[in-house]
């Protein structure tokens, strides 16, 4: 009884605090984000949602509105690999950044970045869904936000 019972200790504390460890903070989590595509509504949509699973509040972002210093961002790129004829691969790359100006800078600090192939599921020819689940891949260890 007394193994099992620190067995059990062991599994318990780890995953208790593995939610807490993988956070980062920021004053008030608003990210910042592109349309992906504008042809590509579902995968805005998958975008917004992920993102606010993880504790950020998204909201586009426009073209002539500048950022504030230290306000978060993400860009995401998608690239359809041409060497197949149909049912053609995938990749989304995503990345935070922290504006350290009020324009985005390729000096601005990079949080968090990821790229993720897909090659299946293969319903389409067009590859939506290859590039929904390539995002949903990207956004596995994307860190919590938290408030100060």
């Amino acid at each position: 009884m007394l193994k099992a019972l620190y067995i059990f200790w062991l599994a318990v504390i780890p995953l208790a605090n593995a939610n807490q460890s993988y956070t980062f903070t920021h004053r008030d989590c608003i990210i910042r984000y592109k349309a992906p595509l504008p042809d590509a509504p579902e995968l805005t949509n998958t975008l917004v949602e992920h993102l606010t699973k993880h504790g950020l509040k998204p909201a586009p972002l426009l073209e002539n509105k500048r950022l504030l210093e230290g306000e978060l961002y993400i860009l995401v790129k998608k690239h359809l690999v041409q060497d197949k004829i149909i049912f053609k691969d995938c990749i989304v790359k995503i990345s935070i950044h922290k504006s350290e100006r009020n324009r985005i800078q390729k000096s601005d600090r990079v949080i968090y970045q990821k790229e993720s192939k897909r090659s299946f599921p293969r319903v389409t020819a067009k590859g939506t869904e290859r590039c929904v689940r390539a995002l949903k891949d990207a956004f596995v260890h994307i860190p919590y936000c938290r408030r100060p």
